[in-house]
């Protein structure tokens, strides 16, 4: 039995909002919150245009911003993450899953678990339920020599192109 392909790492404040506006940036939900702060924005600007500026306008206007942004999730994640020390990470995969341990504590997940991958320069997110995900530091990655055996088990296992 060969050993697993592992990296360890420790998550700061800044990767878990990171990874979580990458995530929100990939959902339906945050789409369309966009497109309707956009009509929001463009109707506020009409409106301003056709009747002069009022004080409701920017109302709307803050709407439309909140909207677009969709702070709410960012701000739970954050609130969460102050409370949790930045515990090294380990990160162990396979042909047969994932094993993430956190101070001794291990949780594993089969690669039929994971529905989606999300990626940009900083971040691999392998997404297992809505807003659950796990996070693999790229830099890390190609750090441990374990970047092309990863891909390789995503391509296999989940049947996705990276």
């Amino acid at each position: 039995m060969t050993t697993p392909a592992s990296i360890t790492c420790r998550y700061s404040m800044s990767d878990g909002l990171a990874a979580a506006t990458l995530y929100q940036g990939s959902t339906l939900k945050h789409r369309v919150y966009q497109i309707v702060a956009l009509g929001i924005f463009s109707f506020t600007i009409y409106q301003a245009y056709r009747t002069g500026f009022a004080s409701t306008q920017l109302m709307l206007y803050v709407i439309a911003i909140l909207l677009f942004v969709d702070p709410v999730p960012l701000i739970l994640m954050s609130v969460t993450r102050l409370s949790q020390p930045a515990l090294p990470t380990t990160i162990a995969f396979d042909s047969a899953g994932v094993v993430v341990t956190v101070a001794e504590r291990s949780v594993t997940y089969s690669w039929d678990k994971f529905s989606k991958l999300i990626e940009n320069k900083r971040y691999i997110l392998l997404v297992h339920a809505a807003w659950g995900y796990l996070v693999i530091p790229t830099a890390v990655l190609r750090a441990s020599g374990h970047e092309q055996t990863l891909r390789i088990l995503i391509a296999a296992s989940l049947r996705i192109t990276p």
